[in-house]
């Protein structure tokens, strides 16, 4: 295993989508929320001149070795505040699990079929303007099961032999009937 020496920085206006949500998304991804903005009365037209003066100089550089001291003692800390939006975006970004929360109920002994599933979940994301395509059953079956729903195909009654179903949920909305 490789140890990390260096991450990269990216600024964006708005941040990029991601499309996985798990839990390698979630290390690698931090959103840092810049709320400070140095305009109008905040703004301070001598900040350069003095940052570059011969008594902030020293200062500067003695502030940097103890961060620099700190980071190999302690290492990086996590911030609240990026902590929380970083996990507002990606809670944000996850397309699949707002859609359980909005037209599912998790519970015990439920049990959905997955091509009902699939045809609302799909319906739901159009209706939200986003790609359908980009869920193919492959990758909804996997994620649905990463999420802990287990999937089983039933041998009885007739009308279920075969039928791949999901344990765990209940869908709260009816499939659309054009699918």
């Amino acid at each position: 295993m490789l140890d990390p020496t260096w991450h990269v920085h990216v600024s964006f206006n708005d941040p990029p989508t991601i499309n996985g949500t798990d839990d390698g998304i979630r290390r690698r991804l931090k959103i840092v929320p810049w709320g400070a903005r140095f305009e109008g009365a905040n703004q301070d037209p001598t900040l350069k001149a003095r940052l570059e003066s011969e008594q902030h100089r020293s200062a500067i550089l003695n502030w940097c070795l103890a961060g620099m001291r700190d980071y190999l003692a302690n290492g990086m800390p996590s911030a609240l505040a990026v902590a929380e939006a970083t996990d507002e975006y990606v809670a944000e970004q996850d397309s699949l699990g707002n859609f359980l929360v909005e037209c599912c109920r998790v519970e015990h002994g439920g049990e959905v079929r997955f091509n009902d599933f699939l045809a609302a979940y799909h319906h739901w994301l159009e209706t939200h303007g986003e790609n359908p395509r980009a869920w193919s059953r492959k990758r909804l079956g996997s994620e649905l099961q990463r999420r802990g729903f287990s999937r089983y195909r039933p041998m009885t009654p007739a009308k279920d032999r075969g039928v791949t179903k999901y344990t765990g949920l209940t869908m709260l909305v009816a499939p659309p009937s054009n699918f």
